[in-house]
C-alpha cells in the first residue's frame, strides 16, 4: 500500500465518521459543504457515502505515484 493509498484510507475513514458524528450533533453540519443541500442529516449522509466511496478506493485500487 503505498502513500496515495494511505491517504484515501485514512480520509474515508475521517470522513466516515464525521458523517457519523454530524447525525449525532446536527451543528456539525454547517462544516459539510453539500450545494442546494439544507438539511444536516442528508448532508451528514452524503459525507458518509463518500468516505465509503473512499475506502472502497483505497483498498481496492494501487495508485501510481
Amino acid at each position: 500500500m503505498n502513500i496515495v493509498n494511505t491517504i484515501f484510507l485514512i480520509s474515508g475513514i475521517f470522513l466516515v465518521l464525521f458523517g457519523f458524528a454530524a447525525i449525532l450533533n446536527p451543528n456539525l453540519a454547517k462544516w459539510i459543504n453539500a450545494p442546494g443541500i439544507y438539511s444536516p442529516t442528508i448532508k451528514s449522509i452524503i459525507c458518509m457515502l463518500i468516505g465509503v466511496i473512499f475506502l472502497i478506493l483505497s483498498l481496492l485500487f494501487i495508485f501510481p505515484i
